[in-house]
């Protein structure tokens, strides 16, 4: 009975105690995680600065400045030295000029190699296609008249007419890029490219519909212009082709 007063005592004396010690513990964690933290941050974004004389530091301040000033000139030197060989390279590579307008190749660029020995609706609706190429037979309305034709489309872009009559192609017209190959004048390219690609091609105006075209041979290049007299004309290097006939 006395111990268990005694041991009674003791654990009254203790329960205190302890909490007092776990207190102690809990605040020097807390102080030794906020050291931890504020020297990692130190190391961090601030490396060691606080160790180091002013005069130390303005020294290194002044280096890695001196240092930067150095880098941005040799940068820009050698921008100047590449845009410099860049001008160098356009001067020493001329401008691109197109192959002239070819129907027999661009026929046989269109699955239409057919027409070239036979300019009739058979040998055009008889024409092996590729995929994406379809034609329709519509009806086209201009200032010359109405007239029959099939047009030539791939996918939901109109690449070609062809104007026929009792059986026969009349006429067929490239009316977009897609229907010629990349290396050869088409529409949409220039009247500068043109003249690049023939020699002094000469336009003309018409009085129909004040058509301007610049025909050489059996080739016609509608241009993006309108001269009501037949004569020639000058015309702006920037005027685009709309169509190419033969």
């Amino acid at each position: 009975m006395q111990w268990l007063k005694s041991h009674g005592t003791i654990t009254r004396i203790c329960i205190p105690a302890y909490a007092l010690l776990l207190f102690v513990l809990l605040i020097s964690c807390k102080d030794y995680k906020e050291e931890s933290r504020e020297n990692s941050v130190g190391e961090t974004l601030e490396p060691d600065y606080k160790k180091r004389s002013k005069p130390d530091l303005y020294k290194n301040v002044t280096d890695q400045d001196t240092s930067l000033n150095e880098t941005v000139r040799k940068v820009v030197e050698k921008s100047a030295e590449l845009l410099e060989n860049l001008e160098d390279d356009e001067e020493d590579y001329p401008e691109f000029v197109y192959l002239p307008f070819d129907s027999t190749r661009v026929l046989q660029y269109l699955g239409l190699a057919a027409l070239n020995e036979n300019r009739s609706v058979e040998a055009l609706l008889g024409s092996n296609l590729d995929k994406g190429y379809f034609l329709k037979d519509d009806i086209l309305e201009t200032g010359d008249g109405t007239f029959n034709i099939y047009k030539l489309v791939y996918e939901d872009i109109d690449v070609a007419y062809f104007y026929h009559e009792s059986g026969n192609i009349t006429t067929i017209e490239i009316i977009d890029s897609a229907g010629v190959p990349d290396d050869m004048i088409s529409p949409g390219h220039t009247f500068g490219e043109l003249s690049a690609t023939y020699e002094n091609p000469v336009a003309y105006g018409s009085e129909i519909e004040a058509r301007v075209f610049v025909n050489i041979g059996s080739i016609g290049f509608r241009m993006d212009s309108s001269y009501g007299i037949y004569e020639p004309i000058d015309l702006e290097d920037d005027t685009e082709i709309l169509y190419i006939q033969f």
